[in-house]
């Protein structure tokens, strides 16, 4: 492991985003700590308060044009935030890169049910091979084209899926993430994105003006129907959910109480996981099924790796993969994650 990441682990006020990202970093070659409000709700509140660029017009493709202009600025923000709020200078050898752009949440449920605002997504990419740079910026790249590619900055298009497919595939390799598992990812996205197509713009009007969010979600499955699909082969989300229903994963968190789910953490910890717990070895990684054996490797490994350098980090490690499976079945409380994470690692000397 890196020179001063045990210290900062047993200090971290993220444990829930820091051991995710830095134990499994000497396995990968790189890791990927997302901003968003479930992880830093004080630090994104900060970011709204500050004089960050917002742009009202009634062109959508012109306010995204400015705010690509002032895509620096936020980076910058974030930048500074990630080493003074997030990590700490100490960790020695380990580079980051920020890549914030303007995003449009134009998938199909979002596109039926919310307005299409733009927001920022940024993304904080840690490293220890400069090498990497250069897909770091591929993906930024793929990420402007995507936006630029919209119909009417707002409505996706046959080239603004080509350039999401592009950015999936180049992140799912930097991210050290299994073939098999990075296959089945980009199938379920591009489904989205042409059910989105084939539906049309006029249906999807018409589906977000009835307003109710359960009429609206139940016409749309409805609207799947008419094209042999379900959720499941759309949402990688739904997908899991019944892998794991069919592995009787409720036999392993009979009561998710936060007295109950320690208990159950803390003897868990202490032992080998079940074999299919090891796939879910980073938060941001979808495996193609819960008993994919790439998956299970890299996260096996991982914890092979803690055995021979910090062994007093594989409870934390555990932990970790077990909050990362709860994550896909709606177990999304963040400071319950982060409870647990604090309490069953590393204390503090």
């Amino acid at each position: 492991m890196l020179p001063g990441v045990d210290m900062h682990l047993r200090s971290s006020q993220y444990p829930d985003v820091v051991a995710d990202a830095l134990l499994t970093l000497p396995e990968r070659p790189c890791t990927m700590v997302p901003f968003d409000e479930s992880r830093f709700p004080d630090l994104l509140a900060e970011f709204h308060r500050t004089d960050h660029p917002t742009v009202e017009s009634d062109s959508a493709p012109a306010v995204n044009e400015q705010l690509l202009a002032a895509t620096d600025t936020v980076e910058a923000f974030f930048a500074e935030a990630l080493w003074t709020s997030v990590l700490t200078p100490d960790l020695e050898g380990l580079s980051s890169e920020i890549v914030a752009v303007p995003y449009r949440d134009t998938m199909f449920e979002s596109a039926v049910y919310r307005d299409g605002t733009p927001g920022w997504k940024v993304e904080a990419y840690l490293f220890t091979d400069e090498r990497v740079r250069e897909d770091i910026e591929r993906i930024s790249h793929r990420k402007e084209q995507y936006l630029r590619s919209l119909r009417n900055g707002r409505v996706p298009t046959a080239a603004s899926r080509d350039h999401k497919l592009a950015e999936i595939r180049t992140k799912s390799d930097l991210l050290g993430y299994p073939d098999c598992c990075g296959e089945r990812f980009l199938t379920e996205r591009r489904r989205r994105f042409d059910t989105m197509l084939s539906v049309g713009d006029e249906r999807v009007t018409e589906l977000r003006a009835s307003g109710d969010r359960e009429a609206v979600l139940a016409a749309f499955e409805q609207e799947l129907a008419t094209h042999d699909l379900t959720l499941a082969d759309l949402n990688p989300e739904s997908r899991l959910v019944g892998q794991l229903e069919n592995l009787d994963i409720g036999s392993y968190f009979e009561n998710w109480s936060y007295d109950r789910l320690r208990a159950f953490f803390e003897r868990r910890s202490r032992d080998e996981l079940p074999a299919f717990f090891y796939a879910f070895f980073s938060e941001e990684f979808y495996p193609h099924h819960p008993r994919c054996d790439h998956a299970e490797a890299v996260g096996r490994a991982v914890e092979s790796t803690l055995h021979r350098t910090y062994p007093d980090q594989v409870p934390l490690y555990r932990t970790t993969v077990m909050c990362n499976l709860l994550s896909h079945l709606g177990f999304d409380d963040r400071a319950v994650r982060r409870r647990l994470l604090t309490d069953i690692g590393p204390q503090p000397e």
